[in-house]
């Protein structure tokens, strides 16, 4: 047994997740819905891969491609039909019936999904933002000092504390739901299409939240997205997916620039890589690991027409 999992079995209710320094381990996961009837449908085909700590990792792929399913077996929300997944000292097999020490591993790893607000409950934004914690055994007062923390790092003051969810915009409860998930104090930020549904504005300001929750809280984030504008902004690493296979996995601008792999994935480029390609086929030589921003490019274009 590994001191991880001596360490988890040995105090569940207080062991320190945010120091856990692990990839998570996908080795060989298959993952099949409605197995054996006429509604059989292979969702993830033998996928193996290593998502690192400390970093933002982007999932993408077009509509049908696996993104959901396969982050949802990270904190065993689904368990693999075949393979095995390895997370902060958990270790889920295919077909395993039961994971034990479940809450924990919820703990460790956060799960958003698209309009988290809906699953607001509580009579005050206190109250929801503790409830998990609580829950999974962590003390009351300690509980609220917390909430104090998260709601101030999401962007909204004490005083909503004492507010009834239901009478905020809906921008202001997807901050709160965020906020509950980080009172958990996991390591592992999961966020499934977190921008759904807002406005422009709105898409910008949580892109810059979670970018914050990584840099200064040490977050590991998993991004699913289908904006490739915010994943060449923020993300560190990139799952590309298709048909549940993994087609490919690297930086953005690895992905990015492949022309080629963005048309069979069936994937539209960032807006800044449209005039990258457009000046590539000029013949301007650009260094694109070092283009995220319209200032980026600048710089480069700069820089190529210096050079030539």
């Amino acid at each position: 047994m590994s001191k991880i999992k001596k360490n988890i079995k040995k105090n569940k209710n207080s062991f320190d997740y945010k120091n856990i320094q692990t990839p998570i381990k996908l080795t060989n996961i298959h993952y099949t819905y409605s197995p054996k009837t006429p509604y059989e449908f292979k969702a993830i085909d033998d996928i193996t891969l290593e998502i690192k700590p400390n970093i933002i990792t982007a999932v993408i792929g077009s509509t049908g491609s696996g993104k959901s399913t396969l982050v949802q077996h990270i904190n065993g929300l689904i368990i693999p039909s075949k393979g095995t997944v390895e997370v902060n000292g958990f270790e889920i097999k295919g077909k395993q019936k039961r994971i034990k020490n479940i809450k924990q591993l919820r703990k460790s790893v956060g799960l958003v999904f698209q309009f988290p607000e809906y699953q607001l409950f509580e009579e005050t934004v206190e109250k929801d933002i503790i409830f998990g914690p609580v829950h999974l055994g962590e003390n009351k007062e300690e509980a609220k000092i917390n909430a104090k923390k998260y709601i101030s790092l999401v962007g909204l003051g004490e005083e909503y504390l004492n507010r009834s969810p239901f009478n905020l915009s809906g921008g202001q409860k997807r901050r709160v739901a965020v906020a509950g998930i980080l009172a958990m104090e996991g390591n592992t930020l999961i966020l499934d299409e977190p921008t759904a549904g807002l406005d422009p504005e709105g898409e910008v300001d949580f892109i810059h939240l979670f970018n914050k929750i990584n840099k200064e809280e040490k977050r590991r984030i998993v991004l699913v997205t289908h904006n490739m504008d915010h994943v060449l902004e923020i993300a560190d690493e990139v799952i590309a997916l298709k048909k549940g296979k993994l087609i490919k996995q690297g930086t953005p601008s690895e992905i990015f620039s492949d022309k080629s792999l963005l048309e069979e994935l069936e994937i539209e480029p960032p807006k800044i890589y449209k005039v990258v390609y457009q000046l590539q086929e000029k013949g301007l030589n650009l260094q694109t690991d070092k283009i995220r921003t319209i200032k980026d490019l600048a710089s480069q274009i700069i820089a190529a027409k210096k050079g030539e």
